[in-house]
């Protein structure tokens, strides 16, 4: 589909299930985008009507993610190289010396010798959508690698008033490592009154609490 990013059986799932889930003149919000796969995606689908905004507080990543939507020459991606949490503020982040992005995280790796650490400036979900028409915003994506609780937070008010899609990953380590449980993410959003649904051979199952959270994404929504 896109010439310059290879994505054939990476998340395959979740991919489809944005596609379907996406229409021209939606807006798509990737928090913690990375080199830009579902944002490119995204793009395609909401077309020039719509809008797709990503955040990368990684420098190096997002110089990436910049030369990808580049290349592609989609003009209605709108890249910000910030972070997210529940307030603004200046956070350490930690990046993989081992040259993984899918490594780099807020919350610091039990070996602290995999990572360089910067600082960088972090705002809320609120704040960022502030000049945003909200009621366009049909699905965001959350993987940040630990640190979804507290964006999350950062936009209470707007998930609970407008009620959009929300993909979240869940990986128990990595909010271990942020100092909370993975079972927060889950309540947080059952408590806004979101469902959670975790996809089955390309079928939407209700995701009963499980035991266990090695890694999977979860699909909330409010009915």
């Amino acid at each position: 589909v896109l010439s310059r990013i290879i994505y054939e059986g990476f998340e395959k799932a979740e991919i489809d299930y944005v596609s379907s889930n996406l229409k021209e003149g939606d807006i798509f919000i990737d928090v913690g985008a990375n080199i830009g796969l579902f944002s490119l995606i995204a793009s395609k689908i909401v077309g020039e009507e719509g809008k797709v905004i990503c955040f990368e507080p990684s420098p190096i990543t997002y110089f990436r993610l910049k030369e990808n939507v580049d290349l592609n020459g989609f003009k209605n991606i709108d890249c910000r190289n910030i972070g997210l949490s529940d307030a603004p503020k200046e956070l350490t982040f930690y990046i993989s010396n081992k040259g993984y992005d899918a490594w780099n995280s807020f919350a610091p790796s039990q070996d602290d010798k995999l990572n360089d650490k910067i600082k960088v400036p972090v705002s809320t979900l609120e704040i960022q959508l502030n000049t945003i028409n909200k009621e366009l915003i049909r699905l965001v994506k959350i993987d940040v690698e630990g640190w979804e609780k507290f964006v999350l937070n950062g936009g209470s008010q707007f998930f609970v008033d407008y009620k959009p899609i929300v993909m979240v990953e869940f990986t128990e380590e990595n909010t271990f490592n942020a100092g909370y449980s993975v079972y927060d993410i889950y309540d947080i959003m059952q408590n806004w009154g979101y469902v959670w649904y975790r996809i089955v051979n390309g079928k939407m199952i209700e995701e009963i609490k499980q035991m266990r959270y090695p890694y999977v994404n979860l699909i909330a929504i409010k009915p």
